[in-house]
């Protein structure tokens, strides 16, 4: 029943359209022409709780959901019933996970966290099986830790917000390269958000405080702003973005509304 309020993130596949709303915690479900289908997490008899989820990410028939105050990622089939949570610790203490992706082979998932500002890789079965990341500004260290996506079978892509870039590493690790860095032209980045990757492996990024969406090729490098006739797009706080077939979906935090545009 209720409006979302400042959705974070969207997460698209064949069967719905989830997005996070966290301020609300819970998660909402729309079928793919954008009308309401379930929400998880306010149903109080169900026994499904979150506090403030932040990231969430899906793969064939799970969704994953990290849920930042019960410092877990939460697991779920498609209709929303769970089957399963991980708790996410560092060094013993409670971990702040953001955000969540699923290794396309569906073997592993990868967190970001914000109290270690590390990135952790854990196995199907909760096994933490590596980690890599601090604070700090260079390469391969994180001020933030956000948005996380694949970019083929071989890498991640990381948002690293407050660095105002994102960084590119191999499934194991390995950095490989930096996206954007700290400005307000073309290219550069001041408060990135959100990252999707389309077939192409091409970057979409999403800037909250420029309220607009960058695209940069699997290389990192600038290719254009989103928008249409060289009109550039502007969006509300644009936050977690996602690409399902040629379309990508975008959470405007403060429009309180996801949007849809054709990728054509």
């Amino acid at each position: 029943g209720k409006d979302l309020s400042l959705p974070a993130d969207v997460e698209v596949n064949q069967q719905y359209i989830y997005v996070v709303d966290g301020t609300n915690h819970r998660v909402v479900a729309f079928n793919h022409q954008g009308r309401f289908a379930f929400s998880i997490g306010d149903d109080s008899e169900a026994g499904i709780l979150f506090s403030y989820p932040v990231g969430m990410s899906s793969y064939e028939n799970r969704i994953f959901v990290a849920d930042t105050g019960h410092h877990e990622v939460k697991v779920f089939d498609l209709q929303g019933k769970p089957v399963g949570s991980v708790k996410i610790s560092a060094e013993g203490q409670p971990e702040r996970p953001i955000d969540v992706a699923i290794s396309q082979n569906g073997t592993e998932f990868f967190v970001t966290c914000n109290n270690t500002q590390q990135i952790q890789v854990y196995n199907m079965h909760g096994k933490l099986l590596r980690k890599w990341g601090e604070q700090g500004t260079k390469q391969g260290t994180f001020r933030y830790p956000g948005t996380i996506n694949n970019i083929g079978n071989h890498s991640k892509v990381v948002i690293d917000v407050l660095n105002a870039r994102a960084q590119v590493f191999s499934n194991s690790g390995k950095f490989i390269r930096i996206i954007g860095g700290q400005g307000v032209v073309a290219g550069k980045l001041f408060r990135p958000k959100g990252v999707a990757v389309d077939h192409k492996d091409n970057i979409y990024i999403s800037d909250s405080y420029m309220e607009l969406i960058q695209v940069f090729d699997s290389e990192g490098k600038f290719l254009y702003v989103l928008g249409n006739n060289d009109k550039i797009r502007r969006f509300s706080a644009p936050a977690g973005i996602a690409i399902y077939k040629d379309r990508l979906y975008v959470s405007e935090v403060l429009g309180n509304k996801v949007s849809v545009y054709s990728l054509r």
